[in-house]
Parts: C-alpha cells; structure tokens; sequence
C-alpha cells in the first residue's frame, strides 16, 4: 500500500531511476563482489530503462565476472574498468565537435568497450557461464525494466481467494478468470514518471528541481581529476 506522494519522490528523485538522465558512460560491473549472484538481472534491468527512454542502451556495457571462492572484489576487473572508463572520458573531452555530448559518449566510445565475461582475477575473456537470474516481480509479470514500485490493478477485483486445488496447479491466473495476473503492466505505474536530473532539498524532503544544472569547478588546464563529463 505505498502513498502515492512518496511514489512520486522515489521516482522524481531517481531513487528508481527511469533512465531518462543518464546519457554518460556507464560501465557497469557484476560480479560476486555485488554479494549475490543472482541480482545480475539488474545490470540487464538498467539496460531496459535505457532503451525505453533513448532507444538505444550504446552508452552501457555489462562486464561479469564470478568467482566461486568466496564475495571477493576481481581487482584484474576493477582496474581494466578504470582504465578504460579514462581512456572514453578523454576520447569525449578531447572531442571539440558539434556533437552533443550524449552523441560523443558513443562516437568516442573505445572499441574495446563492450560486453564481456571474464575469468575472476585475471582479466581475460571467458564464456558467461552463470545466467542471467530474475526476482518474484519479474516472474509474476513485471517487464524486465523492473521499475514499477506499485503497478496498476486490472479490472475493479484485482485481488481473490483461489481454491487450494487451483493453487497446486500452475494455471491460477487462468482458472481465476485473470489471464495476467492481478496488475496491468501495460500502464505505467501509479504516479510513475521521469527522473528530475538535478534536484535540490533545501527546503525539505520532497525536493524540487534546480533552476540551473550545477557544473564541476575545471582548473586551467584539465586533469583527470578536473574532468567534466556534464558538457557544461
């Protein structure tokens, strides 16, 4: 039962990010040093919400790798990923075309920055071996961008009681006269809507949105440090 105004501030605030933002590079990293291995989906989730909302996901790569020895960070990994993250942020910045910034994040992008599975503390390439898993929400329905906070019921019964018999049996949706399930994930979520990209919460929570986009303080000559990926 969420409240609906609190809907509205985990999606405004891009605490359930809709992707609509996030034009820079994204290396996103899966692995047993998230904990579980079975949350992988999210990468893949994230990778959704960025095609709905630019049509593409060129700004996105998923790198895996999975030990078998315990929840430990793949060092070989993180330092490929650093590297290659600096080597496409000075690619963009060394870029002085007209292109928009978010064309020059995948004009720039490196050729070696794509989607890969490695073998855990080396770096090398390796075939993915563990699949890709899911969550409750995903298996009862939910698409893949697995985003709806609280989804929008079919019907005015959205919920019933089913005969011990009919839950045994795998066809309860059916059987209950309701061929989806209780929620119509063809709309949009209750009071789901796009990510504010700069928000301010000066004057409480809730937040609102910054009448200028604020831009990282550059020294004169640019460093790695300096960089601005913001195109200010």
């Amino acid at each position: 039962m969420a409240d609906p105004a609190a809907l509205s501030v985990v999606y405004r605030s891009g605490y359930l990010n809709q992707a609509n933002n996030l034009r820079v590079p994204i290396i996103d990293i899966r692995g047993t040093s998230n904990i579980e291995i079975h949350d992988s989906f999210h990468s893949w989730s994230m990778r959704a919400r960025l095609e709905r909302a630019n049509g593409n996901h060129d700004n996105q790569i998923i790198w895996n790798s999975f030990t078998a020895s315990g929840f430990v960070i793949d060092q070989a990994l993180e330092a490929q990923a650093f590297f290659l993250m600096d080597r496409w942020l000075s690619a963009i910045e060394a870029d002085t075309s007209n292109r928009s910034f978010a064309e020059k994040v995948v004009y720039d992008k490196p050729s070696d920055a794509v989607d890969r599975c490695t073998i855990p503390g080396t770096g090398v390439a390796s075939p993915c071996v563990v699949p890709q898993s899911g969550s409750p929400r995903l298996g009862a329905g939910e698409p893949l961008t697995d985003d709806t906070a609280k989804c929008q019921p079919q019907g005015h019964e959205p919920y019933r009681v089913l005969p011990e018999s009919v839950h045994r049996r795998a066809v309860a949706p059916a059987a209950a006269g309701v061929s989806d399930g209780v929620c119509d994930y063809t709309k949009a979520g209750v009071n789901q809507q796009a990510t504010v990209p700069w928000m301010t919460y000066s004057n409480g929570p809730g937040g609102q949105p910054l009448a200028m986009r604020p831009c990282p303080i550059r020294s004169a000559a640019p460093t790695a440090k300096g960089r601005s990926i913001s195109g200010c």
